[in-house]
């Protein structure tokens, strides 16, 4: 809903019939691009991540459309908040290893083959960003399991002490 509210409401937030952003603890930072300071776009982020829609927002959003003629987009398309706000979310930590391979990809499998790195620390994100797994490996080739994962993409993020890469699976 706050998300919506920015961008629903940009145009207007600078205007003189808003409290001023300079206020303690108010998260508007004065500009109608961003509408909110850093910090709480990533709070924000954060709470969007981890509470994906559920069926009762997408109800109350259908609910709504019938009433007013309009609908929460976020609700709709969760990824547009990486769209409107990735740069200001966004993380270029990571280098590109192109040894790293990761097969069947796609999987319709119940695992995954990760290979040519050892000592790492794999990370499973759903397409949203919502973490799923951690773990740590030592060996060079190692099976991750995906047995309980539904269909769709994934991201990895495979990390050891030099660096850290993304990789993409899909399981069928």
């Amino acid at each position: 809903m706050l998300l919506y509210f920015a961008v629903r409401y940009e145009d207007d937030v600078t205007s003189n019939t808003w409290d001023s952003h300079t206020t303690a603890n108010n998260p508007l930072n004065g500009s109608n691009n961003q509408v909110y300071e850093t910090w709480y776009i990533q709070l924000l982020n954060n709470w969007h991540t981890n509470d994906p829609v559920s069926d009762r927002e997408i109800l109350r959003n259908n609910e709504a459309y019938a009433f007013q003629g309009n609908r929460n987009p976020f609700i709709d398309h969760p990824e547009y908040v990486n769209t409107i706000w990735g740069n200001v979310l966004s993380n270029t930590d990571y280098s590109f290893n192109k040894n790293i391979k990761i097969y069947p990809n796609p999987s319709s499998l119940e695992y995954v083959y990760i290979k040519n790195i050892e000592d790492i620390q794999i990370e499973v994100f759903s397409i949203l960003g919502k973490k799923l797994t951690k773990t740590s490996i030592k060996k060079s080739n190692h099976t991750l399991d995906i047995s309980n994962f539904a269909k769709g993409v994934y991201l990895l993020k495979i990390s050891n002490n030099q660096n850290s890469t993304i990789r993409k699976f899909i399981k069928k």
